[in-house]
């Protein structure tokens, strides 16, 4: 999976983490993440639950907050679907408290 996510780096400039995100939503197929992201990368960011990372606040409404502890994140931050926005601690709480939750976890969406 390291060198899919790698692979999908290289090609389409995206950071790890949204990369694996992808990838995860497309059951790690490169193929069929290839053709949704070429075709339509915001579709497919949609329909996976993830907001594209340039999608910030702008600076006339002051700092992007954590939607879950309400703090500024700095450059810690996690997109989701606009307009949230989480930080990493917040982010990785939410996906631990899932994961030990059980199978649902697998289908886990933004907060």
């Amino acid at each position: 999976r390291q060198r899919l996510m790698r692979e999908a780096v290289e090609c389409t400039g995206l950071n790890e983490d949204e990369a694996v995100l992808l990838l995860r939503g497309c059951a790690w197929d490169v193929a069929v993440f290839n053709e949704a992201f070429f075709e339509d990368a915001e579709a497919l960011r949609s329909r996976i639950g993830v907001a594209e990372e340039d999608c910030q606040m702008s600076s006339a409404e002051g700092a992007p907050l954590c939607s879950i502890c309400f703090s500024e994140p700095g450059e810690s931050l996690m997109p989701c679907q606009a307009p949230e926005l989480f930080c990493r601690d917040c982010w990785r709480q939410y996906l631990e408290q899932a994961v030990q939750e059980g199978r649902g976890c697998l289908d886990l969406r933004c907060p």
